[in-house]
């Protein structure tokens, strides 16, 4: 595989290219236009594309999901300490994200004992690592 193209239905394009640039990453120019934004997560392999809903409804018949009654999608990004997953929930929060639940003291999401912190991004974002805050980014 050399390229992968995950594509989110948006509301908002211009909110949501503010929030996921606000956690760190990218946007492709290349791939960005008034219908939708390609989010660089890693470059030249893979990214998100956020389509507006209108557009995005042109690929499939099948209706999309309301993201504050359905998760569609829970996607890991995962960073390399607690602190940077402090700073990103905080950006995140600060751009238009929405804290759904309150923080847990319990570690999930690792393969191993290492202290990995992992953030998860979706309709309904989940920040995992003790102790675990969420964050909802914005449709």
């Amino acid at each position: 595989m050399t390229a992968m193209f995950v594509n989110l239905p948006v509301s908002d394009l211009e909110r949501s290219k503010a929030f996921y640039s606000a956690i760190g990453f990218t946007i492709n120019p290349h791939f960005t236009d008034h219908n939708a934004a390609c989010i660089v997560v890693e470059e030249d392999h893979s990214a998100l594309m956020l389509l507006m809903r209108d557009y995005f409804q042109t690929f499939t018949e099948r209706p999309i999901a309301d993201p504050a009654t359905t998760v569609v999608t829970v996607t890991a990004i995962f960073l390399d300490t607690r602190e940077a997953v402090d700073a990103a929930v905080g950006n995140g929060l600060a751009a238009g994200g929405s804290e759904v639940q309150p923080p847990l003291t319990t570690a999930s999401c690792t393969s191993d004992s290492s202290p990995t912190p992992t953030a998860t991004s979706s309709s309904s974002a989940t920040w995992t690592r003790p102790p675990r805050r969420t964050a909802r980014r914005p449709s």
